[in-house]
């Protein structure tokens, strides 16, 4: 295998910064940043599970308990991938980057940690993608069709795609010793970065994971804004009696519906639009790092800004259930409803 495994040379003379890489022998720790910066980077990446976790299992617990609609089992579907992103971005790092030298485990999370990490991001985007044709579907109000009442078969497409779009992720990468001017340690390359075949699949799983979905979430509540404006700026109502008579009544709501339309479609923008911003970056990066375009920055600062770029994705992660509760008057009802509920059981206990 070793082979196979491509060194990462430096043009520099790495005698002015570390020893000659011994394969051999890596280095203890993590010698590219020092252990407050990684302390730090370890607090921060704990601190956005723990939100992540609770909120996204309240939220889940939410819809649990909300009527079985296309649009909340969906919602489910983006709220599952981004806990298991969670996790396994927090077990990942920890394994790979704040605890480097000993790689437990290493073989196993360098030939699935890539897999895993753009399954779960293509369920996010998938699944974003789909709410956001549902929404369009509802407000032109053209649901007919028995494949988009099938709520599972939309969750099983989704989910099915990922995996198998992000798949050959296992056959791209091995262990290896990683030599550059900054440390010596063990990492996960690619098995061979001259390799043509292996950097058009990375190329196409970048735009299959987030700049196809954008363009798609963008163009797709677009139409959908378009549409409600359309129908909130005039309606049109016939006249009894007179048949060729219209009514136009301009301006504003309506009626509950649409502004039930209108919140639910500000509730699936808002989300929208932060999946796009915050993981903008980190797809910016790994773009770059492909490609090698030399932004002329020093290793540590671009790991520190793959690291930064990292976390906004996760905060993304960890953001949504909030824009879910604050947005969706359904969700709002349900967790009222629960207190109320808790309330009622408390004074019973008590009296």
């Amino acid at each position: 295998m070793d082979e196979n495994i491509s060194l990462i040379q430096s043009e520099e003379d790495p005698s002015s910064h570390i020893s000659p890489c011994n394969p051999s022998s890596p280095v203890s720790g993590n010698s590219c940043f020092s252990a407050v910066i990684v302390d730090t980077f370890f607090i921060a990446y704990l601190t956005l599970f723990v939100i992540s976790i609770v909120g996204n299992s309240f939220l889940l617990f939410v819809i649990t308990l909300s009527e079985k609609t296309m649009m909340n089992i969906l919602i489910a579907s983006k709220t599952i991938a981004g806990m298991m992103l969670s996790v396994f971005a927090m077990f990942f790092y920890y394994v790979s980057i704040a605890n480097s030298s000993s790689w437990v485990g290493g073989w196993f999370f360098c030939k699935t940690a890539k897999w895993f990490h753009s399954s779960v991001t293509m369920a996010i985007s998938f699944s974003i993608v789909a709410m956001g044709y549902r929404k369009f579907k509802v407000v032109t109000k053209e649901m007919s069709g028995r494949w988009m009442r099938e709520k599972m078969a939309w969750v099983g497409l989704i989910w099915g795609m990922a995996i198998f779009i992000a798949f050959p992720h296992i056959f791209t990468t091995a262990l290896g010793i990683q030599q550059d001017i900054l440390t010596c340690e063990t990492c996960c390359c690619l098995l061979s970065q001259d390799n043509m075949l292996i950097k058009i699949y990375i190329s196409a799983i970048t735009f299959f994971e987030y700049f196809i979905p954008a363009i798609l979430i963008v163009t797709t509540h677009a139409l959908i804004w378009y549409k409600i404006r359309q129908k909130t700026n005039g309606k049109v109502v016939a006249v009894s009696g007179t048949g060729d008579v219209v009514v136009v009544v301009a301006g504003g709501d309506t009626d509950e519906d649409d502004v039930s339309e209108r919140k639910e479609a500000k509730m699936l923008t808002t989300v929208a639009t932060i999946f796009i911003s915050f993981f903008l970056p980190w797809y910016f990066i790994i773009t770059i790092l492909l490609h090698n375009i030399d932004l002329e920055l020093s290793g540590r600062a671009y790991f520190l800004f793959l690291d930064i770029a990292h976390m906004l994705g996760l905060a993304c992660v960890a953001l949504c259930p909030v824009v879910y509760f604050m947005k969706g008057s359904k969700f709002r009802e349900v967790v009222w409803r629960m207190w109320l509920q808790l309330k009622m059981w408390r004074w019973s206990f008590v009296s």
